[in-house]
């Protein structure tokens, strides 16, 4: 396989000084040879059924094992391009942070009208511009998100009079109410689907913090494990209610209150792992995956930021800045795919970023 041999089926007549032939591992040819006496023995080797090779560049992938070893490098240092503008400036609003560049919805959120006015509005994004779609049924701030464009959740948040549990599923049209939350909150972090997703920290001004973490399974709320530190108002990946990380966020202990802790969710407990290069916090959203995930922007508690950085499932990785630092932004989407939706300069903003990562600098080596 390029390092290591490994036995398969013999020869049916043991013998030496053979003729081989043939182009590659799954099809080849021995012929003549000397055993006892001169032969004219043709023999034909195929791979049988059992044993299978994919050949694609350096990558070899045994079916029968289904193992091979890779390593992916990082993603290379993209720079952050425009999209389209929203049609209602908003921050604190979330999305559909499992959607795409081409498929993606931003619901609800503070408007500049009024004393920080909350909206209901949501608009979907088609790659290019955004359209007004149907509204939440209880307009809020500062609430978490998930699932994709035709299948999305929102949970919990402050509807400008009161902290809600409310959760609401989007099946691509429209908004329907379902089970609340078992804590009621705003500021609270979400990752995962419409069936499959986790809440976790948030808080009740003016001094509670929450470390609960709590499940969503299609249908309803479980309380799991708690964080090992409450936080709100975070940046999280995930991709199910199994598996997904949260990081930054503002406590309620010690002093700087703006974290950089990074904590990993297993599907029973939280695990921290290493810090974010620069604390911060004021986000919704993520994008990619818990080996791949992708945050921007957010408060570092004197002024908005405009860091990019990657996390690898164990460490993180600064990457080109966002071209407008700021911070209440909704994130959606993958690390190589990835949106900042709308956010907070100082006032609300409609801008939307786009950073596209192509696949092809991606390096797999194997063994």
């Amino acid at each position: 396989n390029g390092t290591t041999w490994t036995e398969l089926a013999d020869l049916s007549t043991a013998r030496n000084t053979l003729a081989g032939a043939g182009t590659g591992a799954a099809s080849a040819l021995a012929a003549m040879g000397y055993s006892t006496a001169a032969s004219a023995l043709t023999e034909e080797f195929t791979a049988p059924s059992v044993f299978s090779q994919i050949t694609k560049g350096q990558l070899f992938f045994n079916s029968t094992t289904n193992a091979f070893k890779e390593t992916v490098s990082n993603i290379p240092p993209t720079t952050w391009s425009s999209g389209g503008n929203l049609n209602t400036a908003r921050w604190n609003a979330s999305g559909s942070t499992r959607g795409s560049q081409t498929s993606s919805i931003i619901f609800g959120g503070n408007q500049p009208v009024g004393p920080n006015a909350i909206t209901a509005k949501t608009e979907k994004y088609d790659g290019s511009s955004w359209t007004e779609v149907n509204d939440l049924n209880t307009g809020r701030g500062v609430m978490g998100g998930g699932g994709t464009a035709t299948a999305a959740i929102c949970v919990g948040g402050y509807t400008g009079t009161a902290r809600v549990g409310n959760t609401e599923t989007w099946n691509g049209t429209s908004w329907t109410e379902v089970n609340d939350l078992n804590q009621a909150r705003s500021g609270l972090e979400s990752f995962g689907i419409q069936t499959s997703a986790l809440a976790t920290g948030g808080n009740v001004p003016p001094s509670t913090v929450y470390s609960i973490a709590e499940t969503w399974d299609g249908t309803s709320w479980t309380e799991v494990s708690d964080l090992n530190e409450g936080r709100y108002q975070m940046a999280s990946v995930g991709s199910s209610n199994t598996e997904g990380f949260v990081t930054g966020g503002e406590s309620s202990l010690g002093t700087p209150a703006i974290r950089a802790y990074t904590e990993k969710w297993n599907g029973s407990s939280w695990t921290e792992v290493n810090d974010l290069n620069t604390a911060r916090y004021s986000w919704s959203g993520g994008a990619g995956e818990v080996t791949s995930g992708l945050v921007f922007g957010g408060y570092t508690g004197t002024a908005a930021s405009a860091n990019t950085e990657l996390f690898n499932g164990t460490s993180w990785t600064e990457l080109n800045d966002l071209a407008e630092a700021v911070y209440d932004n909704a994130q959606m989407g993958s690390a190589f795919a990835a949106l900042k939706v709308g956010g907070n300069d100082g006032s609300g903003v409609t801008t939307t970023e786009e950073w596209t990562a192509p696949l092809v600098n991606k390096t797999i080596t194997s063994t």
